[in-house]
Protein backbone atom coordinates (compact mmCIF):
# COMPACT_ATOMS: atom_id res chain seq x y z
CA UNK A 1 0.00 0.00 0.00
CA UNK A 2 1.36 3.60 -0.59
CA UNK A 3 0.74 4.61 3.18
CA UNK A 4 3.16 2.17 4.55
CA UNK A 5 5.91 2.99 1.24
CA UNK A 6 5.73 6.89 2.54
CA UNK A 7 5.91 5.59 6.66
CA UNK A 8 8.82 3.29 5.28
CA UNK A 9 10.57 6.20 3.65
CA UNK A 10 10.25 8.43 6.45
CA UNK A 11 11.74 6.31 8.71
CA UNK A 12 14.45 5.42 6.37
CA UNK A 13 15.47 9.26 6.85
CA UNK A 14 15.28 9.48 10.24
CA UNK A 15 17.87 5.92 10.73
CA UNK A 16 19.88 8.49 8.16
CA UNK A 17 20.19 11.22 10.24
CA UNK A 18 20.51 9.50 13.55
CA UNK A 19 23.33 7.64 11.88
CA UNK A 20 24.94 11.04 10.45
CA UNK A 21 24.74 12.03 14.20
CA UNK A 22 26.48 9.20 15.51
CA UNK A 23 29.22 9.11 12.99
CA UNK A 24 30.08 12.81 13.48
CA UNK A 25 30.38 12.03 17.58
CA UNK A 26 32.97 10.15 16.42
CA UNK A 27 34.29 12.57 14.04
CA UNK A 28 34.55 15.39 17.26
CA UNK A 29 36.09 13.05 19.68
CA UNK A 30 34.57 10.19 22.07
CA UNK A 31 35.92 10.11 25.99
CA UNK A 32 37.41 6.13 25.50
CA UNK A 33 37.28 3.48 23.97
CA UNK A 34 34.30 2.29 25.89
CA UNK A 35 32.16 4.69 23.94
CA UNK A 36 33.59 4.57 20.96
CA UNK A 37 32.46 0.88 20.79
CA UNK A 38 29.18 1.74 22.07
CA UNK A 39 28.66 4.30 18.84
CA UNK A 40 29.86 2.28 16.63
CA UNK A 41 27.83 -0.53 17.83
CA UNK A 42 24.93 1.91 17.51
CA UNK A 43 25.98 2.59 13.87
CA UNK A 44 25.81 -0.82 13.31
CA UNK A 45 22.38 -1.83 14.57
CA UNK A 46 21.21 1.40 12.58
CA UNK A 47 22.77 -0.14 9.26
CA UNK A 48 20.95 -3.48 10.02
CA UNK A 49 17.64 -1.43 10.29
CA UNK A 50 18.67 0.22 7.40
CA UNK A 51 19.12 -2.73 5.21
CA UNK A 52 15.85 -4.44 6.41
CA UNK A 53 13.53 -0.93 5.56
CA UNK A 54 15.53 -1.32 1.90
CA UNK A 55 14.23 -4.56 2.00
CA UNK A 56 10.96 -3.95 2.50
CA UNK A 57 10.64 -1.07 0.22
CA UNK A 58 11.70 -2.88 -2.45
CA UNK A 59 9.09 -5.66 -1.78
CA UNK A 60 5.74 -3.21 -1.56
CA UNK A 61 7.38 -1.78 -4.52
CA UNK A 62 7.13 -4.83 -6.49
CA UNK A 63 3.44 -5.37 -5.10
CA UNK A 64 2.33 -1.69 -6.49
CA UNK A 65 3.83 -2.52 -10.18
Amino acid sequence: SHMSTFVLHNYQKELKALKENLIENLIVGVENYEQYKYILGKINMLETCQQELSRLLEQEEKIDD
